[in-house]
């Protein structure tokens, strides 16, 4: 018994070694590994890359301080061709080369230096390793092979994505505690995140020795957090999503709710609007909302194959986006134009909606002028009886039953709903929509007609024609004969 009970009492000591000797989240650097892909011959030679190595190692302490911890390597052989001819297209998963002992890394940074002609042109592109993401590629060009190691820091430093974790949720806002945020000096430190930064979102699950799930990372879709101001040592954002409560549920230290600031490189984003059949979704209106002021301005329509391009602006690194088709709102989507080359966002095909919208807007006038006419002869078969004229009142009269009844109209809007609500029956929304678009027509119109005009006037003109049949005047009445005059005899001469 006394060999478990030891096992377990220094396995307890190592556990509470590293944990004292971790570095709070706050003050934890990030750990960076670097790997070069180079066509020129004086950067192959062992020499010349030690001496960049050197160089790059100098001048990224210069730049971010005790914010990174950098290692510098030879990209590997593997990835050579893809760095060079397909690095913005690159999605596989990277590992770091150097030991697993020590503190697990956070980014790999692939650099890729081309020689064309007199020009030396760089490009890098970062890996997070805790999210697996790719971030976007950045580009720089230089004349001198000396300026390379400066060009390399300056587009790891406009690379370079900070990442935090989401710590509390409040309603629409959350509090984020930005890994080496405490190291950051200065407002230029590449782990500064300042207000109006925006971050994307995602999820990662852990097993039960603190490693990630297989399929264990969720990005949030349509989510975005924009960074209001500091809070202690937070950074107080504001949750912008498409859905009503993208990050609901208790806090688990089995689920990690990352943040990463991002920072866009394309020059746009092109919004491809899909139904969810993939049908191309044309001439939806595109509206973006000021996050401060509230104030909404149309920004484009989608062409005929639904796609709206939203250019990358650094006024607004962050779009509120609202997506609007014949008068309904179909979707809000939160975007950071330029973050990646293209998206596509699924959404409600309300092309039955609108045509029932022009069908009620369409019968709904019909009624009225139906409704208006009706009224018309109406007046004119009372004026008739107010002048004891029967026979213009029936004119009227059977005018008025000749003409198209409201229950006539009721059928064919009855009959009109139950061909709209048989379309497409994937989209329940839709046809809820259409449901109360004409059961709020239907009690529009029942307010504005008489059901029983036609009865209660043909009663009054009948009545009419029994009075004149009763008291005379009518000229289809028999006249009785005349009354005998005085002196004569009732029998005869």
């Amino acid at each position: 018994m006394r060999h478990p009970l030891t096992a377990i009492m220094i396995g307890f000591a190592l556990l509470m070694t590293n944990t004292a000797s971790a570095a709070p989240w706050e003050y934890d650097p990030y750990r960076i590994e670097v790997w070069i892909a180079a066509d020129d011959p004086r950067l192959l030679e062992e020499a010349a890359r030690q001496q960049l190595r050197e160089r790059i190692l100098e001048r990224s302490w210069i730049s971010a301080k005790a914010v990174w911890e950098i290692d510098v390597a030879a990209c590997p052989a593997d990835l050579r061709w893809d760095a060079f001819h397909n690095l913005s297209s690159m999605t596989q998963t990277l590992a770091p080369i150097r030991d697993a002992e020590g503190p697990a890394l956070d980014k790999i940074a692939l650099v890729t230096i081309q020689t064309h002609g007199s020009q030396i042109k760089l490009a890098t592109r970062q890996f997070d390793v805790r999210t697996q993401q790719w971030g976007g590629v950045h580009r720089d060009q230089v004349g001198n092979l000396h300026l390379v190691s400066s060009a390399i820091v300056d587009l790891l430093n406009r690379s370079f994505e900070p990442i935090g974790q989401i710590e509390r949720i409040d309603e629409d806002e959350a509090l984020v505690a930005m890994k080496a945020q405490g190291l950051a000096d200065t407002a230029e430190s590449p782990a500064s995140v300042p207000p109006g930064s925006a971050m994307t979102v995602a999820l990662r699950r852990l097993n039960r020795v603190g490693e990630m799930e297989p399929d264990g990372l969720q990005p949030v879709d349509w989510t975005v957090l924009e960074v209001l101001e500091d809070q202690w040592n937070f950074k107080r954002c504001k949750i912008l999503s498409g859905f009503r409560r993208p990050l609901a549920g208790r806090k688990s230290i089995r689920v990690q709710r990352l943040a990463i600031a991002v920072k866009p490189s394309y020059e746009q984003t092109e919004l491809n609007l899909a139904s969810r059949l993939g049908n191309a979704l044309a001439g939806y209106e595109i509206y973006a909302k000021d996050t401060k002021s509230g104030e909404s301005e149309r920004l484009a329509e989608s062409d005929e194959h639904g796609v709206v391009k939203l250019a990358l602006d650094p006024a607004h690194p962050l779009r509120l986006l609202y997506v609007r088709s014949g008068g309904s709102l179909l979707a809000r989507l939160p975007l950071v134009p330029g973050l990646v080359p293209q998206v596509t966002a699924l959404m409600s095909d309300n092309s039955r909606q609108i045509e029932a919208e022009g069908f009620v807007l369409g019968w709904r006038r019909r009624m009225l002028d139906i409704v208006a006419r009706r009224e018309l002869i109406a007046d004119r078969i009372r004026r008739r009886m107010e002048e004891d004229d029967v026979d213009g009142a029936e004119k009227w009269l059977d005018e008025l039953q000749q003409m198209t009844t409201i229950n006539d109209l009721l059928y064919q809007f009855r009959q009109a709903k139950n061909d709209f609500l048989e379309g497409d029956s994937s989209d329940p929304r839709g046809s809820a929509q259409i449901t109360q678009l004409f059961d709020k027509a239907q009690q529009l119109a029942s307010k504005n007609y008489n059901r029983n005009l036609e009865r209660d006037l043909s009663e009054q003109v009948r009545k009419l024609r029994d009075s004149k049949g009763a008291f005379g005047g009518s000229p289809s009445t028999p006249t009785p004969p005349p009354s005998p005059t005085a002196g004569s005899d009732a029998f005869g001469s």
